[in-house]
């Protein structure tokens, strides 16, 4: 396969993902066809990372040590996110199964793996692996705490995780297409300063929809049991 051609494939994976997620997100929540497109969106992730791998490889011939860490990182986090997404619906009604084994074992793998790669990031003075070591740790850290949390757990539990899930998606799909956008129309010259301000940019559009979503279905970011109110 052609670099052409590697790089063609990853933008008709990374399509397919953008298209699934926005068909998702404004379907009508819970139904029938909603689920469908949610399982078909998660599945688009194994095509995109596999596109990422290859364009990686055509680029170098060969994996660095470092993109080999950077890459297994962003793909198990890609893997915990979706598990809490599909997971928080279907054992809804099972706390304990749900925050069990896998659940403190995902935490804990995505929240260390940023730690080294935001540690790595200092340490080389590279600004990029330290904006993506965010994903990891805030994810992450939010997983650990609400694993051992010893306090009542907020009766909307599951939704909460899972538009946790589906709203950090938006980071890990148009963080990187707006980075890409912008140099291909705008400022070509970029470097990786770019792709850290559209991480960032991102982030921030994510706690807006967080909040908003929260808000219109009684899920809010706080995972300690408090009053429902369902805002229409």
């Amino acid at each position: 396969m052609t670099d052409e051609m590697m790089k063609l494939a990853h933008i008709g994976a990374g399509l397919m993902t953008l298209c699934l997620y926005w068909a998702v997100l404004l379907r009508r929540k819970g139904n029938g066809r909603h689920r469908m497109l949610g399982h078909w969106f998660l599945y688009s992730w194994g095509a995109a990372l596999a596109s990422v791998g290859l364009v990686t490889m055509g680029r170098s011939g060969r994996f660095s040590p470092p993109e080999v860490v950077q890459f297994v990182y962003l793909s198990l986090c890609v893997i915990v996110v979706g598990a809490t997404v599909i997971l928080s619906r279907r054992w809804k009604s099972d706390l304990p199964r749900f925050r069990g084994a896998w659940f403190r074992g995902g935490g804990a793998a995505i929240f260390g793996l940023g730690g080294l790669v935001l540690v790595a990031g200092l340490a080389s003075g590279d600004a990029l692996p330290v904006a993506f070591s965010t994903v990891g740790l805030i994810y992450g850290g939010a997983m650990l705490r609400f694993a051992f949390l010893r306090s009542e757990v907020h009766p909307n539990w599951a939704l909460i995780w899972h538009l946790n899930g589906v709203i950090f998606f938006f980071n890990a799909i148009h963080g990187t297409l707006l980075a890409v956008l912008l140099r291909a129309w705008i400022w070509p010259e970029a470097g990786d300063g770019l792709n850290v301000a559209t991480h960032f940019a991102t982030l921030a559009v994510c706690l807006w929809m967080r909040l908003w979503y929260g808000a219109r279905y009684a899920a809010p970011l706080r995972l300690t049991a408090g009053p429902v109110v369902v805002v229409a």
